[in-house]
């Protein structure tokens, strides 16, 4: 009776001891194939949601100049770093600053935030060798400017709004450059047919906020 309550106890305890041992050997796999991964598959940062970070800055309000409302540029000076920045303001979007009281801030200080970022600015649009834009427009495409030949397209509408249109030139190799800009009745019939842009890059800077100080 003895020996086989013994023989029981060790059966008992060799399960218990085999029960461990596998239990061991498990998470040790599983840490194993964790660490594994883990090098195979590296942790991936995913970009930025803001493509155009806003920049905080203080300045004294030099100018404040209509360019076709409901935009206006603004002229700060940094007196403190030796140079001026202009800034486009949108005051349909900006309405925290009534504009008269703006304009008559000049000289001024004031706190505020932006975006910058770079875009093809277009300088003339010529079809059969004619300026599709005014003659004051089209005189610095006798300057050295980039230019492109192709068909303009998405121009089949004349900007009515306060914002510009857009449109697009294609050359024969596919490559293409789009413009904002304010589209008009002789541009919308040029669209479809060959022309040639002249463009410059440029920095835009946009004023997202204004408090004056």
């Amino acid at each position: 009776m003895f020996s086989l309550r013994f023989s029981f106890l060790l059966l008992l305890g060799f399960i218990c001891l085999n029960t461990i041992f596998i239990s061991c050997n498990s998470k040790s796999d599983t840490s194993a194939k964790e660490v594994v991964l883990k090098d195979s598959f590296p942790e991936v940062s995913l970009p930025s949601v803001t493509d155009h970070p806003t920049i905080q800055a203080m300045g004294l309000l030099k100018n404040v100049e209509d360019s076709g409302y409901p935009f206006f540029t603004i002229t700060i000076d940094f007196p403190e770093k030796g140079f001026s920045n202009s800034y486009s303001l949108n005051v349909e979007e900006i309405k925290s600053v009534d504009l008269q009281t703006l304009i008559n801030s000049t000289g001024k200080y004031v706190a505020f935030a932006y975006t910058t970022k770079s875009e093809n600015a277009l300088l003339d649009l010529k079809l059969d060798g004619k300026s599709l834009l005014s003659e004051a427009e089209s005189e610095v495409a006798a300057k050295s400017f980039n230019k492109i030949t192709g068909i303009l397209s998405q121009a089949n509408v004349v900007t009515t709004g306060d914002l510009p249109g857009e449109l697009k030139i294609t050359d024969d190799h596919d490559r293409f450059e789009k413009f904002s800009f304010f589209i008009t009745p002789e541009i919308v019939q040029a669209n479809g047919k060959v022309v040639v842009g002249y463009f410059e890059p440029r920095t835009q800077n946009t004023i997202t906020a204004l408090e004056i100080k």
